[in-house]
């Protein structure tokens, strides 16, 4: 059987377990899907406000279009047709 999910606690990723190791100690259990987007969005919203600084919500919304290939703790995210996206984890 195959399982899919937006994200994996247990990942071996650097990324992945420092953010665990981080929630663990703050919280005292494992962080979900949920807390995983949260993360991912106040990072690349960190990352454009600190690189890019935008100015006015049209810049903020231009910076926010170009995302690619952000390193989110729940994989690879991409702004594409209007939505942000990002891959799935397959288990078997």
């Amino acid at each position: 059987a195959l399982f899919v999910d937006g994200f994996h606690p247990g990942s071996q990723s650097p990324e992945v377990r420092l953010f665990v190791e981080r929630y663990r100690a703050t919280f005292g259990q494992d962080p979900g899907v949920i807390e995983a987007l949260a993360y991912d969005a106040a990072r690349m919203l960190e990352q454009i406000v600190t690189e890019e600084r935008p100015s006015t919500r049209d810049s903020m919304a231009s910076a926010l279009r170009s995302v690619r290939r952000f390193p989110g703790v729940t994989g690879a995210i991409d702004y594409r047709d209007g939505r942000f996206s990002r891959g799935l984890t397959v288990f078997t």
